[in-house]
């Protein structure tokens, strides 16, 4: 059975939700999304669900991924009938960072989390030692 990701949204503010991603129970984690606002494109986070996961090059720089879910309207590059498109799991500290995707950080604060870098370095091994490709938002 191939298992996935979750991300446990947690903390809710009027700028920002703040959750926790898990990989087979332990804890990977923090991670930061914009606040819901009826899944309006770049101010809102995606609704929850079970995304597919895959591969992305962000900016030419970082190996990241993007979240597809047909169903949901979302898929990785825009096209016809998507609501949202390239949503991706990237580097951002600060909410005003995103549009619409989720950053990870290895410690948090009030609408923000810390040191994204490393921490996606971290979920990226994740996914690829583990042959992840779904993520499940609650």
């Amino acid at each position: 059975m191939k298992r996935g990701l979750i991300l446990e949204r947690q903390q809710y503010t009027n700028k920002s939700i703040i959750g926790s991603m898990y990989y087979d129970g332990d804890f990977i984690c923090y991670t930061l999304e914009r606040p819901w606002l009826d899944n309006e494109p770049f101010f809102s986070c995606v609704p929850t669900g079970e995304y597919t996961l895959e591969p992305h090059d962000y900016k030419g720089r970082l190996p990241v991924v993007a979240l597809v879910n047909e169903e949901l309207g979302v898929t990785h590059w825009d096209e016809p009938g998507s609501s949202r498109s390239t949503i991706l799991i990237h580097p951002a500290n600060q909410v005003n960072e995103l549009a619409g995707c989720i950053a990870c950080g290895t410690d948090k604060g009030i609408d923000e989390i810390m040191n994204s870098r490393d921490s996606i370095s971290l979920v990226m091994s994740t996914i690829n030692i583990n042959n992840v490709h779904s993520l499940t938002i609650i």
